[in-house]
């Protein structure tokens, strides 16, 4: 079963709307958040995820690092509602992508899907990502493809 949140205002009318449609998983919107130190790869992220039918109406915020994050969590929080993805850039300035999504789950309780992009490609920066709490860990370069099979794939998981 797929159970939705109430989301900021200008997804919260179209999740309505959705809701009292015959909406399936697919098509149902979809928070992100896209953490990265670099402005062209958050466009990157954000023109992958828009460019994809099944996360149509999504709403997207962006941070350029870890406390940023952290930030935007805890204010959707407090308006009552959460992001379904982050996507986290493993190396930022003030708060790297591993620190940032371990104190999401440990000391913020995020339940959400935790999405880690690199271009650290060691199994050793990957395991320390995922044992920190990401769900998943895509190696740079970023494609549509590897993006969208893991958003479908852990969305469901």
């Amino acid at each position: 079963s797929f159970s939705l949140v109430s989301p900021p205002d200008e997804v919260g009318e179209v999740r309505s709307t959705l809701e009292t449609s015959e909406a399936t998983i697919d098509t149902v919107p979809t928070a992100f958040l896209i953490v990265d130190d670099s402005a062209l790869n958050r466009k990157i992220v954000r023109r992958i995820i828009e460019s994809e039918s099944r996360f149509a109406n999504c709403y997207i915020e962006e941070a350029d690092d870890g406390l940023t994050a952290i930030d935007a969590v805890h204010s959707l929080t407090e308006k009552g509602a959460r992001f379904d993805f982050i996507l986290m850039d493993f190396i930022m300035l003030s708060l790297h992508g591993p620190d940032a999504a371990k104190i999401l789950r440990t000391n913020m309780k995020f339940e959400g899907k935790i999405v880690g992009i690199t271009g650290n490609a060691l199994p050793h920066d990957i395991a320390h990502f995922l044992d920190s709490g990401a769900n998943e860990v895509i190696i740079k370069p970023l494609t549509k493809a590897k993006l969208v099979d893991a958003l479908l794939r852990i969305r469901s998981s």
